[in-house]
């Protein structure tokens, strides 16, 4: 779990399509910051000062705006269309004592023995929901597949998880398994199999015969 990042905003006096474009030419990221009974604060955030939060994964944030900070939760991150310019930032307030329920991506270590020998990996879990505090949000859960064979699986019950969480997702879901080829797959193989090998002797023999 990776320590709360902080960022510094100031409060937009303008909102709307025309002033969001104006902020973000000058290098700035237009967001809202809602929750809790509060008001809706709409901010703006350096973008090199808040690029780099994002893209660590951080999913929660200290947030002082105009000299005010509050905890808050990143609920959304509009980019553009080549995903290389966060466009907009919203943000849900919270109370550090307060347990949130999201979820969190799974990250796969090692290499499966059933792949080396032929099978596929699927995955067909791609995060988990989980209930946590929400100042000890995991930056991600670790599924470790160095022991799978074919036919074997990871399932929600067999995770590790540390700290104070509560699994929503149902304990025998299939996170990760290793199926074996499909028949359609197995024949290819045999029918592509090592090609004979040319005998050049018996050609040039043959050539000089004619």
């Amino acid at each position: 779990m990776s320590e709360i990042a902080a960022l510094t905003a100031e409060k937009r006096q303008q909102v709307g399509t025309s002033s969001a474009k104006r902020l973000r030419a000058t290098g700035q990221v237009p967001g809202s910051l809602y929750g809790r009974g509060g008001e809706t604060v709409a901010f703006a955030v350096q973008s090199e000062q808040l690029d780099p939060v994002i893209r660590s994964g951080a999913k929660v944030v200290d947030i002082t705006i105009d000299g005010t900070t509050e905890i808050a939760v990143v609920k959304e991150v509009q980019w553009n269309t080549w995903i290389t310019e966060i466009h907009h930032l919203d943000l849900q307030r919270v109370d550090r004592s307060e347990r949130i329920t999201l979820d969190v991506a799974f990250e796969f270590r090692g290499v499966a023995p059933g792949v080396v020998g032929g099978g596929h990996l699927e995955r067909p879990l791609h995060s988990l929901n989980i209930e946590c505090p929400a100042v000890s949000i995991p930056d991600k859960i670790t599924v470790r597949i160095g022991s799978l064979e074919i036919e074997d699986a990871v399932l929600v019950s067999d995770l590790e998880l540390d700290g104070d969480i509560t699994v929503n997702t149902p304990a025998d879901t299939v996170v990760v398994r290793v199926v074996a080829p499909s028949e359609e797959e197995e024949e290819l193989e045999v029918a592509d199999g090592p090609a004979e090998p040319e005998v050049i002797g018996k050609k040039e023999e043959a050539e000089d015969g004619e």
